[in-house]
């Protein structure tokens, strides 16, 4: 699972590293956990500023602003802060509403 709705533009894994953008730029940092459970994904990561955390589990997901349906639920949390919940779909998925690109 990438993207969690909710976040525009949406964190994505880059390889070892979490990437956040937003109106202050683009945020990197080092994954420190990317893990798989039983009940979905566990993922946290660091820099100097503090730490995310995301979770993600295989949970259907319709988003409250779009209305558009994911395939899974996920959650994501700033330090300490109160969990932000949203939607999630792989990485590799368009976004609800986009068509699916074409493969060769």
């Amino acid at each position: 699972p990438g993207p969690v709705s909710g976040a525009d533009p949406p964190p994505r894994v880059d390889g070892d590293v979490l990437v956040l953008k937003g109106l202050d730029g683009e945020r990197r940092l080092t994954i420190t956990v990317n893990q798989a459970l039983p009940d979905g994904r566990h993922v946290m990561a660091q820099d100097d500023a503090g730490r995310v955390e995301i979770r993600i589990a295989p949970m259907l997901c319709q988003d409250s602003m779009s209305g558009a349906d994911f395939p899974y639920t996920g959650r994501l949390t700033f330090d300490e802060a109160v969990p932000i919940p949203g939607c999630a779909r792989p990485a590799s998925d368009p976004p609800p509403g986009e068509p699916a690109a074409k493969r060769p």
